[in-house]
């Protein structure tokens, strides 16, 4: 699975049909359906939506000069509108709304996020990632709110 997540990750804007995956991990669609399933806790179609949606994030945050029309293209979606659906769903935010938003509501959102990652079980579905990523690996005024913490952080 290893190999199909990077395909995954290297081909985010492009089709990432069920049956192109499964090529990629030289399995039967079904059988590959049923694998990715039990190793990521999650559906492939699902997994690409989230990584697309985080990576929209991401792009929000960086590319300030794109528009979300243009974001959108970049992570595999085919309209902002079709972005604009599946980032509310995850983040309960507009895209636009995200860009706008302070640092501190951003963290706050993407705790909330965080916490639909959880399977059944109480274990996090794979490929759950800190708050950071999402918050464009660029310097923000002050720290992110942190119990106990003072200073500024070592970024890593």
């Amino acid at each position: 699975m290893g190999r199909v997540y990077d395909f995954i990750q290297d081909h985010l804007s492009e089709d990432l049909s069920v049956a192109r995956l499964a090529e990629v991990a030289i399995l039967s669609p079904w059988h590959f359906q049923r694998v990715f399933q039990e190793f990521s806790g999650e559906s492939a179609a699902a997994f690409v939506r989230r990584l697309r949606v985080e990576r929209a994030a991401d792009r929000l945050l960086i590319r300030s000069d794109q528009t979300v029309d243009a974001v959108a293209a970049e992570c595999g979606f085919g309209s902002a509108e079709l972005l604009a659906r599946h980032f509310q769903k995850r983040f309960h935010i507009s895209p636009s709304g995200w860009r706008a938003a302070t640092p501190e509501v951003r963290h706050r959102t993407i705790r909330q996020a965080l916490t639909t990652n959880r399977r059944a079980d109480d274990s996090f579905v794979q490929d759950d990632r800190a708050p950071a990523l999402y918050l464009g690996n660029q310097p923000q005024q002050g720290d992110l709110p942190t119990s106990g913490s003072s200073g500024g952080r070592n970024g890593g």
